[in-house]
């Protein structure tokens, strides 16, 4: 299991502006990364990628097709509210080639937009009804052949998304009644795993673990198309612990040191240790109770600085901590003016920090702090924790790495006898907080990751289609100098399949074809920085493939 002590940043907030093709969030985003680079931090958690039900007013919480990235024309549009498919995956290569780890916020719990109204048999034996007035349901949200005089829809369950011939009903993943709570599985909408909280609620067990199974799949599909690090599970408070454990299994099984963080909505400590034991400890959870407590610090008249030790959550090798995210900083922020102390606190504890958008991007002040403080909890936060001193006015922390960091809330900071600061000397200072570090000649250089490694699959169920007389195109954008391989893989049979590798100028770089089946594998270097079209056929011989493209795309 991947785990980490280093800074994630978290590259939106809520909502983001929406934005021309030109300036799409992924392109905006993404000329960001290179200076989040030079911050120090260990990944990006970005935006939910899929297309939601809401279109390009969805900031993805709403997800209607898992399997559109921005490529299909469905919700009225066939960008998501941050752009295309291609500027995501542009994106994800480009942060890598950074070096940073990239997670991608990810909706397990829920589906929204449905296609159709649909009549529900457990709903009404239940008695349940979530259509009241079946006159209102638009003609072309009935399903095929139904009886005009329009009664008993009872519920927004189907959902039947695009393939690659356009038409409704042909993509990946359709769902319908018998997938989302109440169902025969499940016959209840009891609370917390199987109320409908957000839109269509997901029975995992259902119709023989069609939708378990489904979400494995595309999960699957996902991290090997995208290139993605980890995932920010949504709402897994709301979602059975022992599919999560399944879930992770899953996904790591082809893919070990995936990181994943579930946001667990709660303080009750024995709440959450329960999950975590439920789910085999298999994610991280963000540290909600800390985050209340670093609120009550700022705004409390006598604040205790040993509720920072109290209520937090006591897995600290799985606890991500955090000032704010884009829920919190809507509803329950703590004042911007005063998050100083807060992320001076969050950055010398154990966890794993999270810093928000808005917290750098957006207030210069805050900025200038953590462009201090980041690179110096990279290189001396490190190890274990020892409180040296913990008062209702004082904490004294070190860490193994060689930080000692301390923090009051009296008028004037507390003295420290030379026999704690142990040649240590002080490196930064705010408001009720300095910290103090051996030194500061040998900075953190990070890990690096570089290359990405994505995965396009051609079948009729996906926007990409199988290959067959029509060209399908594939495009990635690699750095001058990069390395570049791509390997097809499929059953051709008789026929041949061509590929041709085309620059920005539509110059051909590469081209090669396989006259039976086996594999094809295609080497260049990248003579210049751009975009790079592969173009792909199988003339007379349709046939289903994998092109995985290994590149280095610029680092902006």
């Amino acid at each position: 299991m991947a785990l980490s002590h280093g800074v994630l940043f978290q590259h939106f907030h809520y909502p983001t502006p929406e934005l021309p093709a030109d300036r799409a969030w992924w392109r905006q985003a993404r000329t960001q990364l290179a200076e989040l680079a030079r911050l120090g931090v260990w990944g990006v958690w970005h935006p939910v990628p899929c297309k939601g039900g809401g279109g390009r007013n969805s900031m993805g919480y709403d997800p209607y097709d898992l399997y559109d990235l921005g490529s299909k024309d469905q919700r009225g549009t066939v960008p998501t509210r941050f752009g295309t498919r291609d500027d995501y995956l542009a994106y994800v290569a480009t942060a890598h080639a950074n070096g940073l780890r990239v997670i991608a916020d990810v909706v397990l719990n829920h589906s929204g937009g449905a296609d159709q109204a649909q009549p529900n048999p457990v709903m009404e034996t239940l008695g349940i009804d979530e259509i009241p007035d079946d006159a209102r349901v638009p003609p072309d949200h009935f399903p095929p052949g139904y009886p005009a005089s329009r009664e008993n829809l009872r519920s927004w369950t189907g959902f039947y998304p695009k393939g690659a011939d356009g038409q409704k009903g042909t993509g990946r993943f359709p769902r319908d009644a018998r997938h989302f709570h109440p169902t025969r599985t499940h016959p209840d909408q009891k609370e917390p795993y199987h109320k409908p909280y957000f839109g269509g609620d997901y029975c995992f067990e259902a119709d023989s673990g069609y939708v378990g199974e489904s979400l494995i799949d595309w999960a699957h599909w996902f991290l090997a198309q995208s290139g993605v690090d980890g995932f920010r599970l949504d709402a897994v408070k709301l979602m059975e612990p022992g599919y999560l454990r399944t879930f992770a299994a899953a996904v790591r099984k082809a893919r070990p040191e995936l990181f994943l963080v579930g946001e667990f909505w709660d303080t009750n400590q024995t709440l959450l240790a329960d999950f975590q034991s439920a789910t085999q400890n298999q994610l991280s959870l963000f540290d909600f109770e800390f985050f209340y407590a670093l609120k009550d610090l700022t705004e409390k008249p006598n604040p205790d600085l040993r509720d920072l030790l109290r209520r937090r959550f006591a897995d600290r090798a799985r606890s991500v901590t955090f000032v704010s995210n884009h829920d919190v900083d809507r509803e329950q922020a703590i004042d911007p003016k005063k998050r100083a102390l807060p992320y001076a606190l969050m950055l010398a504890l154990s966890g794993q920090p999270s810093v928000f958008y808005l917290d750098y991007f957006a207030n210069p002040t805050l900025a200038a702090l953590l462009r201090q403080l980041i690179p110096l909890h990279n290189r001396f936060a490190t190890g274990a924790e020892r409180i040296l001193r913990a008062t209702p006015e004082h904490l004294l922390v070190e860490r193994e790495g060689g930080l000692l960091a301390s923090f009051w809330t009296s008028a004037t900071p507390p003295s420290l006898p030379e026999t704690v600061l142990k040649k240590r000397t002080q490196v930064a200072s705010g408001p009720g907080f300095a910290w103090y570090t051996p030194s500061v000649s040998s900075p953190f250089s990070g890990e690096g990751i570089g290359a990405t490694v994505q995965t396009f699959a051609f079948e009729d169920d996906l926007d990409t289609g199988r290959l067959g007389e029509r060209l399908r195109t594939v495009t990635i954008t690699a750095a001058a100098g990069s390395p570049v391989t791509a390997t097809l893989r499929g059953t051709y049979g008789e026929g041949s399949v061509l590929v041709e590798v085309r620059d920005a100028q539509g110059r051909s770089v590469a081209a090669g074809a396989r006259p039976r089946g086996g594999t094809l594998t295609l080497t260049f270097q990248a003579p210049r920085t751009g975009p790079y079209r592969f173009l792909l056929s199988a003339p007379g011989n349709p046939t289903t493939a994998t092109l995985t493209v290994r590149y280095t795309a610029p680092r902006e």
